[in-house]
């Protein structure tokens, strides 16, 4: 019986999927007719300044993202209650950054499909989203609003006591921090912090994302390259059309795996209180490419007309993230055929002012760093997050990391 129901489920997946990659590649060319593709910008705190209400509406027409958010919801819902010991209570979730709403909507949906009470606590730090949620929940008891920033050093006593009942005794966690990179917003470390302070810790709960995977390509990109002002910094930019801008395939660079309240770390997050910065010695990958010939990836990449050799102007990431199980997964990389959501622009390193001319079958190295530091400022503490890199040919014997200790490029 369960074979079957897993092949049930597995089947209705596959047919989200491919109707969530439809949408994305619709969705995504109507955008670019209407307002063209994104010019680069350089990567922020999503929270300063905060979204404005036209960001909000362009974030929610991304309509295969969030196809893709409400079965994964539905289906963690449904593992959720088949548990044995949570067949006789009222299921807890929260939802961090909730935005307008659209998720707590699948949460309370995915209880009335079920037949389940669910309480939501939604934490959302932006007045204006604030001011909507509240319009729109008003009279809904089962949704609980709180503004709050949650930072990941904060602790239960940080919290007003509207949220006491939902403290270690939430079954779901959903959010949408994931950046253009999927982690260029804290969401490594933020994660940690709901699963520590709101997740029950007993191998019974759920965090929705619950893995991601960066990964990078060479591109081509002479509009970007000529574009952006300070070549040791990152940016957000997007690509037109990866089968023409693309050097080589996308690879993955590195993947981590979202704290879900599995019990396992408990002792680390209540003993070690610098676990917040969930380092693992740095989150880092790299990645050689190799240039082959192949005419679909060379066509835009030639130097001056000579098919031997290949310009690189930068390295374009992008992200693979499991909402849940293997059943639900978000995909933005341009060049994958199960592509599903067009909100996440790529995010771009550059190779340095002066591009790089590489002959075809010599390889790339390109190597990728993530790092998050403490401080203190005016009083505060603060966390700063940035990417260190470094893209050469592999005839070139060393070369420095570009943006070392976060000298150029920073967002805290």
């Amino acid at each position: 019986m369960s074979n079957a129901v897993d092949m049930e489920e597995k089947a209705i997946a596959e047919k989200i999927t491919i109707a969530a990659h439809e949408m994305a590649v619709r969705d995504r060319r109507k955008e670019i007719e209407k307002y063209g593709v994104l010019q680069p910008c350089r990567n922020l705190n999503p929270l300063d300044p905060p979204l404005r209400l036209d960001e909000y509406d362009m974030m929610e027409r991304d309509s295969g993202k969030y196809v893709m958010y409400m079965y994964a919801i539905r289906q963690a819902v449904k593992d959720l209650l088949s548990a044995s010991d949570s067949k006789d209570e009222v299921l807890k979730c929260i939802v961090v950054g909730p935005g307008l709403g659209r998720l707590v909507d699948y949460v309370l949906d995915a209880g009335d499909i079920n037949g389940k009470r669910i309480q939501v606590l939604c934490l959302e730090d932006n007045q204006m989203a604030l001011e909507c949620l509240q319009a729109r929940y008003k009279d809904n008891e089962n949704v609980t609003l709180q503004k709050h920033r949650l930072l990941p050093w904060q602790t239960q006593n940080d919290f007003p006591v509207s949220c006491k009942r939902f403290l270690n005794n939430c079954r779901l966690s959903v959010n949408e921090l994931l950046g253009c990179f999927a982690d260029n917003e804290f969401l490594p470390e933020l994660t940690v912090a709901i699963s520590r302070i709101f997740l029950r810790q007993d191998r019974c709960s759920i965090s929705i994302p619950s893995t991601y995977e960066t990964w990078i390509a060479p591109v081509t990109a002479p509009q970007i390259h000529d574009k952006i002002k300070d070549h040791q910094a990152t940016y957000l930019c997007s690509i037109k059309d990866c089968t023409r801008e693309m050097c080589a395939p996308m690879q993955k660079l590195y993947e981590y795996k979202i704290h879900n309240g599995d019990g396992r770390e408990k002792e680390e997050l209540e003993n070690n209180t610098n676990t917040y910065l969930v380092s693992d010695d740095n989150i880092s990958g790299s990645s050689e490419f190799s240039f082959t010939g192949d005419e679909r990836q060379t066509k835009r990449s030639r130097v001056d007309g000579n098919s031997d050799r290949v310009v690189v102007h930068g390295v374009i990431g992008q992200f693979r993230s499991k909402l849940y199980k293997d059943l639900y997964i978000l995909d933005t990389r341009l060049s994958s055929p199960t592509f599903n959501s067009f909100h996440w622009e790529g995010f771009y390193f550059s190779a340095g002012a002066k591009p790089l001319n590489i002959e075809k079958r010599e390889q790339l190295h390109t190597e990728i760093r993530r790092k998050v530091e403490t401080d203190t400022v005016d009083g505060k503490k603060v966390m700063k997050l940035y990417y260190e890199w470094r893209i050469k040919p592999q005839n070139v014997e060393d070369l420095e990391f570009v943006n070392k200790n976060g000298v150029s490029d920073f967002i805290s």
